[in-house]
C-alpha cells in the first residue's frame, strides 16, 4: 500500500491510469461533478516501485478516508456515488446484474491493461520516442 495512505486522509482519493483516453475521459467528467470532494491521483505521477504502479494501473482503487479500499467495480461504482451520480450507477449495483458487471469490468480492465503495456512498454512512451519506454516506473 501506498505511503501515507495506508491510514485516514481528509477526503477519497481514486487512483487512475492517466495515460488511457477513455479512463481520463471518465475522470475528467467525475472531477468536473465532484467538486473537489475526491482526490484524483494519476498513477503515472507517481513515484513507486514498478509493481506498485503496474497494480494501481490494473483497475480503480479507491482509497476511503476511513481506510478501506475499493478496486475495480467496486471502486467505479462509488466514484459515481461520490462524484454525484451516474445512470449505470444503481443499476449495476443489483444483486442479479453485479456479478455479470464485474465480470465485465475485470475483462476490460484486462484486455485494457494487455493493450497498453502488455509488452511491458507502454503505447505512449512509444508513441513519443521514450526508447526506454518505461513509464510503469523503476
Amino acid at each position: 500500500m501506498l505511503a501515507g495512505l495506508g491510514g485516514r486522509q481528509a477526503k477519497p482519493a481514486l487512483f487512475y491510469d492517466g495515460a488511457c483516453r477513455l479512463c481520463a475521459g471518465e475522470i475528467s467528467r467525475a472531477a468536473q461533478k465532484a467538486k473537489g470532494s475526491i482526490q484524483f491521483i494519476n498513477v503515472h505521477t507517481l513515484d513507486v516501485p514498478r509493481e506498485e504502479k503496474a497494480r494501481l494501473l490494473k483497475s480503480l482503487h479507491l482509497w476511503l478516508p476511513s481506510g478501506q479500499v475499493l478496486r475495480g467495480l467496486d471502486a467505479n461504482l462509488a466514484l459515481w456515488r461520490l462524484a454525484g451520480g451516474h445512470p449505470l450507477a444503481s443499476m449495476l449495483g443489483f444483486a442479479l446484474i453485479r456479478p455479470i458487471a464485474r465480470l465485465a469490468y475485470n475483462t476490460w480492465a484486462w484486455l485494457r491493461y494487455k493493450a497498453l503495456y502488455g509488452g511491458g512498454t507502454c503505447n505512449r512512451c512509444a508513441l513519443a520516442g521514450n526508447d526506454k519506454g518505461d513509464c510503469l516506473g523503476k
